[in-house]
């Protein structure tokens, strides 16, 4: 990816969508209320890179996502 992410939420929900940079420094936090199905963009400012996004929902951790950006 170059600038941003999509992430698809099965379910509705209020999530946490947390992201960091490869040495585990928190870049951004955002709580996001969506519905199911709905695809939400996740911009990542900075340099090429390793980075981690986290999705935090109600019964805690959901999913861990490592992507890279060109």
């Amino acid at each position: 990816f170059e600038n941003e992410v999509y992430v698809n939420f099965a379910e509705e929900g209020t999530y946490i969508v947390e992201l960091f940079d490869n040495s585990g420094r928190m870049l951004n936090q955002a709580s996001i209320a969506v519905t199911a199905g709905e695809v939400v963009n996740i911009p990542v400012e900075g340099e090429a890179g390793i980075y981690f996004i986290k999705v935090r929902g109600e019964a805690g951790l959901l999913k861990v996502m490592k992507v890279i950006k060109k």
